[in-house]
This record gives C-alpha cells, sequence and structure tokens, in this order.
C-alpha cells in the first residue's frame, strides 16, 4: 500500500526528484547537483522497504525482528500508519462517490488522528460501513457506550440538548497506580520552568473545557497536586493570573476578569 501511495505521489508531475536542503525543507526538482540529499522514486521505495523490513528489538539475551506491522517507534511509523490508512479510506471514498454522493459526504465529519477516529453526526455511517473501508486485518474497538458522549484522544465530549461540550480527558485518571505527570519543585531544573509547566497545564485545561465549572474543578485537583509536588500557591497565583489574562481565558468562559483566579485561590491575597 504504501508503494501504491508513492507512486500517485510521483504520478503526473513534471519533476522526478525529492531535493532535502540543509535546513531540512523538501521540494520537487529535477537537479541533483546542488542538494545533500536527493529522492527517486525507486530509491523512496527501496527506503521504506527497508525500515519495515529491519525493525530489530533485543529482549533479554534474545534479538527480534518485528515481521508484522509497522515499527512502533521509529520516526517513520505515526506518516506510515497514516499513509497507509489514508489508501483505504480515500480508495473506498472514490468507489462510492459516483453511485452514492450522499453517502460519501456524510464522512465528510469523519476524523482520525493515527489509529483513533471520530463519527460526528454522520448518521451511524462509519459503524455500518468500516469494514467495506478496511482491511480484514484490521480490527476496530468501539470506544463509547452511547451516542451522546465519547472520549477522543485528550477530550470528552458530549452533547446535552444539542450542543456539544467538553472537558479535558486524561486515561491516567483511571489508572489504578500514581503518576508523576509534572515535575517536582526540587527537580534539577529553574524555578521558572517549573511554574511554567503549571500554568501551561492549567491553560491546557481551559481551552479543552467547555464550562468554567468543569474548569475549575480540573484545575483544583491539578494544583492540589502540585502543593504536594512543593509549588507556592501564592507564585501560582501570581503566574496563572498572567497567563489568564495574557490568553483571555475569562472572556472564553463569559466571566469577568479575575473571576476564575477568585474561584481558584478564594480568600487568598
Amino acid at each position: 500500500m504504501l508503494h501504491k501511495i508513492i507512486n500517485f505521489a510521483f504520478k503526473g508531475g513534471t519533476k522526478n526528484k525529492v531535493a532535502i536542503t540543509k535546513s531540512g525543507s523538501a521540494y520537487w526538482s529535477n537537479n541533483a547537483d546542488f542538494h545533500r540529499y536527493v529522492f527517486t522514486k525507486e530509491s523512496i521505495t527501496c527506503a521504506v522497504s527497508y525500515l519495515i523490513s529491519n525493525c530489530y528489538f533485543r529482549l533479554g539475551d534474545k534479538l527480534f525482528r518485528q515481521d508484522i506491522g509497522i515499527p512502533m517507534g521509529s520516526d517513520p511509523a505515526p506518516a506510515f500508519a497514516n499513509l497507509f490508512l489514508f489508501y483505504y479510506e480515500s480508495s473506498w471514498l472514490k468507489s462510492i462517490k459516483k453511485d452514492n454522493y450522499i453517502l460519501a459526504r456524510k464522512f465528510g465529519q469523519v476524523f482520525r488522528y493515527i489509529d483513533d477516529l471520530l463519527a460526528l453526526n454522520d448518521g451511524h455511517s462509519f459503524e455500518a460501513f468500516h469494514r467495506d473501508i478496511y482491511p480484514i486485518e484490521l480490527q476496530l474497538n468501539k470506544e463509547n457506550t452511547n451516542n451522546l458522549s465519547t472520549n477522543f484522544l485528550d477530550l470528552n465530549i458530549e452533547i446535552n440538548n444539542g450542543v456539544f461540550t467538553t472537558k479535558l480527558f486524561d486515561k491516567r485518571d483511571h489508572f489504578g497506580f500514581h503518576i508523576t505527570r509534572l515535575p517536582y519543585k526540587d527537580s534539577n531544573i529553574p524555578y521558572n520552568m517549573f511554574y511554567s509547566s503549571i500554568t501551561a497545564e492549567c491553560l491546557r485545561v481551559c481551552r479543552a473545557t467547555t464550562s468554567s465549572t468543569q474548569a475549575v474543578s480540573s484545575l483544583n485537583t491539578l494544583l492540589d497536586r502540585m502543593i504536594k509536588q512543593g509549588a507556592d500557591k501564592s507564585r501560582m497565583k501570581v503566574c496563572l493570573n498572567k497567563t489568564f489574562n495574557r490568553h483571555k481565558v475569562n472572556h472564553k468562559f463569559g466571566i469577568q476578569d479575575n473571576s476564575l483566579i477568585n474561584m481558584l485561590f478564594p480568600g487568598h491575597s
């Protein structure tokens, strides 16, 4: 499938090489004299075959070669996975567009991030046809138990009274053991970096959450955890106040300036 994708990429163009500059940018070219790295269709096909067929790992005193699937952990693995699945998806959509354009349009709200899929308002079309799209050896597992809520990547998505609402989802919350997610204050990093990691995570929570009430609940859990990891409450308040004002977080939730900070640090001057 990847070889077919490579053939498709080179088909119909007037230039037959991909040149890589010293800065790492790439563009089509016919001239191989002025670039350090130049790839033809044949050399890319050969490189892809080599990368897939030569993945070795050691376990104890034994050396294994992976011969099924895409090698996990290698740099091109995410791109290989995306291109592999794209080939089947695009081929199937092209096959139905002429005869059933209405059905093809329903897949306009189906999104995939590598191997995670989200189908929005598709009338159950993806669930009905996914076995026709992908090869038989590819197993898909349905995660949601109903059609009004689901978890996709780091989001929990719900439909309430016809309105989509989101909040942060972290599968580590459901692990049966403790996970250290952010550094401790006594870690070997500058204090500014320690507090910057806290504010960045708080900003991520706010951007992923629709409701200010849910955001406060998630942020309180996070801040309590960071206090146990050595964070000073006063300094956190100052840093978060600057970040929330800079990124207009209060405006996003439709509340007055500093309202979110006051909810997180009640009675703390």
